[in-house]
């Protein structure tokens, strides 16, 4: 069988309705909704778009 990837990995947390079926989906248990937390704030726009760079970066742990 042949593996595929993702061209792209961007996330939209702007189209987040937290409905949880990310989290059902996942494979690896990565994505949790378990925190508590249903609510994102930022004063731009554009820190909405989250990259995977962005993502596995520990210096940008817990900057949503």
């Amino acid at each position: 069988t042949i593996e595929k990837y993702p061209e792209r990995f961007d996330i939209d947390l702007l189209r987040c309705v937290y409905c949880g079926l990310c989290e059902e989906a996942c494979p690896c248990d990565a994505i949790r909704m378990d925190t508590g937390i249903y609510e994102i704030v930022a004063d731009a726009r554009e820190k909405f778009f989250v990259d995977k760079d962005f993502l596995l970066n520990d210096e940008t742990r817990g900057t949503l």
